[in-house]
């Protein structure tokens, strides 16, 4: 566990507010993580801290990161590029098929930013005269259990390395590389690292390598981080000498276990004598498609006592899938709760990464306000700049 991630009573008791759906954002946990990460890294000068923008683009969490300084930034988008700017972060770094040739050409005007190419088509969108002069670099497609292929969509092949690697204007790009993996352990992990001193020409030419995020699980505490990077450190460097920065940028990593939902019971629909079914006034399926969830009966703290029940829970839109469950999306988890009443409040943890930014506004049912939670105390939306 890491220090700051346990829900205190002094939080829970703070909700006691009237909005509505609402995301709260513990402050203090995001710092406190983000803080006991770079410590870590500081044992390892090569290592640097991004923080993923697609996991959260809420300005509560951008600003929040951005004010440690040291942390850096991965954009998905000349959009998110743009909103990320406005946050001042010192390092910037972006990849993705959403860049365009319109959108490409002006990224050599931003002096903090690298640019990872995810195509050939994007690198023959530059002109060779600014490519000698440009911070970029290249993907690279890696073997993805996740992918309805043997290797990610994502990223240039082994071909397309041959054919940069024998361009003189080009072969500078394979000095800096960027890869994106599910880091479900070390081995897997060292397996990555061998494919790129594979595909490489040659490895001492290669001064940054960007691993994307995924971080959560090798690091379920500090100690797991620490010993995770101490041995991934000397292997890299094994296989990559002159390596100079070594990129990691988790999202939810950082925020997850930050960001929670309160939402209200609007409807109880008892369907047998074993299972309540509990209608709330937000919408899992427009809110958290990828989130696992943990739930608490606010009014139960106030209420001491209440004899558990079994409930499922629903969202507010007609769509027949709109459940809260885990990532498996089966069925409808069951929750075992205090006994629950209409308009009684349901907190719902792990909603700090991937809620906003995949919301999608079904029936044009707004999203919920956000607020921030420092030094005990509750600052609604207004007062932290966030979307009303």
């Amino acid at each position: 566990m890491w220090e700051g991630e346990v829900v205190k009573e002094t939080f829970l008791k703070s909700l006691d507010f009237k909005t509505s759906p609402a995301l709260i954002y513990d402050i203090d946990s995001i710092k406190s993580k983000s803080l006991q990460t770079l410590k870590i890294l500081h044992k390892f000068p090569t290592w640097q801290l991004y923080f993923s923008m697609k996991a959260s683009r809420s300005p509560i969490i951008l600003q929040t990161i951005a004010s440690l300084e040291e942390i850096g930034i991965d954009v998905s988008s000349v959009y998110e590029l743009q909103f990320a700017k406005t946050f001042r972060f010192k390092e910037i770094s972006a990849t993705g098929p959403s860049f365009n040739t319109t959108a490409i050409e002006g990224l050599s005007q931003n002096s903090q930013l690298r640019f990872y190419f995810d195509s050939m088509e994007q690198i023959r969108a530059v002109p060779i005269s600014l490519m000698r002069h440009w911070h970029s670099g290249i993907r690279i497609s890696v073997p993805s259990n996740l992918s309805r292929f043997d290797y990610s969509r994502f990223g240039l092949s082994r071909e397309d390395i041959k054919s940069i690697n024998q361009t003189p204007t080009l072969s500078c790009l394979l000095r800096h590389v960027h890869v994106h993996f599910e880091m479900t352990s070390i081995d897997e992990w060292k397996r990555v690292v061998k494919h790129i001193s594979s595909v490489i020409p040659n490895p001492s030419n290669v001064y940054t390598i960007d691993f994307g995020g995924g971080l959560i699980n090798l690091a379920p505490t500090p100690a797991h981080l620490e010993q995770s990077l101490s041995e991934m450190n000397e292997y890299i460097v094994r296989l990559f000498p002159n390596i100079r920065k070594i990129i990691i940028e988790p999202g939810d990593f950082l925020v997850i276990n930050a960001g929670f939902l309160k939402t209200t019971v609007v409807t109880i629909k008892q369907v047998s004598s074993n299972v309540s079914l509990l209608g709330v006034d937000s919408s899992p399926w427009s809110l958290a498609p990828w989130t696992k969830l943990h739930v608490i009966n606010l009014t139960s703290i106030f209420k001491q006592g209440l004899p558990r029940k079994t409930y499922r829970i629903f969202g507010n839109t007609l769509f027949e899938g709109d459940w809260f469950m885990d990532n498996s999306r089966q069925s409808p988890r069951t929750f075992e709760l205090p006994t629950v009443g209409v308009g009684d409040s349901l907190l719902f943890s792990q909603f700090g990464a991937y809620t906003m930014s995949t919301y999608r506004p079904f029936h044009l049912l707004p999203a919920p306000k956000e607020f921030s939670y420092q030094h005990n105390s509750i600052n609604n939306s207004k007062e932290t700049g966030c979307h009303e």
